[in-house]
């Protein structure tokens, strides 16, 4: 929000059983995405939820390992040793730089275990929720980074979003002199007062399949 200088993040869990704009009947919300053309999920956010959506980055796995590996990489600290053999994800404990392979990894973690003391592995059972909340505190780490080393300056944007140009998609409004703007506010902005938040829903059967049914 440039006018108070703030920055939320709101996190829509993809098996939400919500009603789909555009097709009259309902469904899980990741079912209202369309690559390359955003309308159908930005209306459909609008009408369950009352959000808009003002502007939009699409941002696919290449442009994230991009990204990532245009700050530097992110460091994520690991109590104890991580993994998903899912999608190959395996970390030692510490503070670990994560380039953008290891972070996409990462993020889409669904099956992520740690090692306790006495070397079991234990599972996360939050299952997308954990992830979701994975997710959230990478981004608050990418914010940090980019305030950290500088990256907020307009010259530095506007060469990031060229460079990942070819991977990104945004609404025609979205200029660069736009982004430079909201780059402005992340410089004065304190990664650990980011709001992050996650639409409320408890688990239900949907003719056979597991739904979440939003809590509004």
């Amino acid at each position: 929000n440039p006018t108070t200088d703030q920055v939320a993040v709101l996190s829509f869990p993809r098996d939400l059983y919500v009603q789909i704009a555009g097709l009259g009947r309902k469904g899980r919300i990741n079912e209202a995405y369309q690559r390359d053309n955003p309308q159908r999920l930005i209306d459909t956010i609008y009408d369950n939820f009352g959000v808009p959506v003002d502007h939009y980055i699409q941002v696919d796995f290449c442009a994230f390992k991009e990204l990532v590996d245009a700050i530097g990489g992110v460091d994520v600290p690991f109590e104890y040793p991580a993994r998903d053999r899912r999608v190959a994800f395996e970390v030692g404990a510490g503070c670990i730089n994560l380039d953008g392979i290891m972070a996409l990894k990462y993020v889409r973690s669904r099956y992520y275990q740690w090692q306790d003391a006495n070397g079991n592995w234990r599972s996360d059972g939050t299952a997308d929720f954990g992830r979701i909340s994975r997710q959230q505190d990478f981004i608050r780490r990418v914010i940090a980074k980019v305030i950290g080393d500088g990256l907020y300056k307009p010259d530095t944007v506007a060469a990031l979003l060229e460079t990942n140009r070819k991977y990104l998609t945004t609404d025609r409004d979205l200029t660069v002199r736009t982004v430079q703007e909201f780059a402005n506010v992340i410089r004065r902005v304190e990664p650990s007062e980011i709001g992050t938040y996650r639409i409320l829903s408890y688990g239900r059967d949907v003719g056979g399949a597991a739904m979440q049914q939003p809590d509004i």
